[in-house]
């Protein structure tokens, strides 16, 4: 909820259009980058109000929330696996073993390539 309205300026200053010599970019026109990124935030505001700066947020949700949920389950069976009898706590290994286990089904998940 925090992220998501800075990465949706950072796109949008990204991919504005290339403008034609002498004449101003849409955001930044001749302004530095600090006070053309609020240039876009204002802007934003103003064409499409705050639930503009949440534009396409449903699918990085949708997405993490599956992430997460694969996260989760898969650390309580790397825990199961690991632990010598139910309830005693992991060692510092296990917990890094847990966590190699966990990051690699994510990654595989996340970034197939």
């Amino acid at each position: 909820m925090v992220e998501h309205p800075f990465d949706t300026i950072k796109v949008k200053l990204q991919s504005q259009p290339v403008p034609l010599p002498g004449q101003p970019s849409k955001f930044l026109g001749t302004m530095n980058a600090v006070k053309g990124t609020m240039n876009a935030v204002k802007q934003t505001i103003a064409v499409e109000e705050v639930g503009g700066l949440y534009k396409g947020m449903g699918a990085p949700l949708a997405t993490m929330a599956g992430l997460n949920a694969v996260l989760f389950t898969m650390r309580g069976q790397m825990e199961a696996l690991l632990r010598s009898e139910p309830g005693t706590p992991l060692t510092i290994s296990q917990k890094v073993l847990c966590g190699v286990g966990d990051g690699v089904v994510v990654s595989i998940l996340a970034c197939p390539t």
